[in-house]
């Protein structure tokens, strides 16, 4: 997995002087390959412990493994980049397993647990898939409701309240009528859980909580054959989990 794509699965663990650390790291990758852990720590007085826990947080097993994978990557030829890249299926599936992060998606069954309500919103040929994992999650709670209308979704964020649960599922998160909807949710005290492509969208940046699987776009011959075996792959993960918190499973 790119640096990049650590940090966006990574960052909200980050504390304010780890963010500033990854920022000087993305700004600066040839360099730091060749430096110790103690010049980088000095540079942001701190310790080399930091750099560490930094590391590790980010799934690395240290600093030096950090620097020899940053080397990998800077040394790895865009053409090849592309075809690994394009290889598909499975390629898209082992990235997204690596993303599965199951601290949160305990979390996110256990604010399902405890709200008053949970909506869950898509759209478009994302909907068969959504509405199917909806009706798994509802044989342990029936208090989450599905919707694939804007109208709808509009009329029930108004209605939000403390601790409700607002959970959309959109792979290019950029959608404003979406991003209107999380806005209006947590003004009214609800939580906001988003699923999308790992990418830094808007969706990412309003959602309490983020969920990715790698999917990115694919058109053929001007038509729409995005990869969504991996936000399914997701979505049952998370089914399981909530299944299991619930002695089900």
């Amino acid at each position: 997995m790119k640096f990049e794509d650590r940090v966006i699965k990574h960052e909200y663990k980050f504390s304010d002087t780890e963010d500033l650390i990854v920022c000087y790291i993305e700004k600066n990758k040839p360099e730091i390959t060749k430096i110790s852990i103690k010049t980088l720590a000095d540079k942001f007085f701190t310790v080399p412990n930091t750099i560490v826990r930094l590391s590790k947080k980010m799934g690395y097993d240290g600093f030096s493994h950090l620097k020899n994978a940053l080397k990998e990557e800077l040394s790895t030829d865009d053409y090849i980049e592309y075809e690994i890249n394009k290889a598909g299926l499975h390629v898209n599936i082992n990235k997204t397993l690596k993303l599965l992060d199951y601290t949160l998606l305990a979390k996110v069954s256990t604010l399902i647990t405890k709200s008053k309500q949970t909506i869950v919103y898509t759209e478009g040929d994302n909907v068969p898939i959504v509405e199917s994992t909806v009706k798994e999650v509802t044989l342990v709670d029936r208090k989450i409701m599905f919707y694939k209308y804007r109208h709808d979704l509009a009329y029930h964020t108004e209605r939000f309240g403390d601790n409700d649960v607002l959970f959309i599922i959109s792979l290019t998160g950029d959608k404003q009528v979406l991003l209107d909807a999380c806005v209006l949710a947590k003004a009214r005290g609800g939580i906001v859980v988003s699923l999308t492509h790992l990418s830094d969208n808007p969706l990412k940046k309003v959602a309490d909580i983020n969920l990715f699987c790698y999917s990115p776009p694919l058109n053929i011959n001007n038509y729409n054959t995005t990869d969504r075996v991996t936000m399914q792959l997701v979505l049952r993960a998370l089914t399981e989990t909530h299944w299991r918190q619930h002695n089900l499973f």
